[in-house]
């Protein structure tokens, strides 16, 4: 039997990519996502879950760091 994992989901896309074995796959996302000149070369991976008190009751949180391949900042 064969289980998938709905990233459309915040438990999902958290279990998905929240989890640092899955870090080329995250990374390959973003890059897709990014234009050229702003690609991705490594995330780090920072535990800052904190519970949330709102009407729906979400608590899940997902920060990482990335460190780019390209050019940084802005220029004039």
């Amino acid at each position: 039997m064969q289980r998938y994992v709905d990233i459309l989901t915040d438990a999902g896309f958290k279990a998905v990519f929240g989890d640092q074995r899955n870090k080329d796959v995250l990374i390959d996302l973003l890059n897709v996502m990014l234009p050229p000149h702003r690609k991705v070369k490594d995330i780090t991976y920072q535990t800052t879950e904190i519970p949330s008190f709102s009407l729906f009751n979400k608590s899940t949180r997902l920060d990482l760091r990335c460190k780019g391949g390209g050019r940084t900042g802005h220029s004039s």
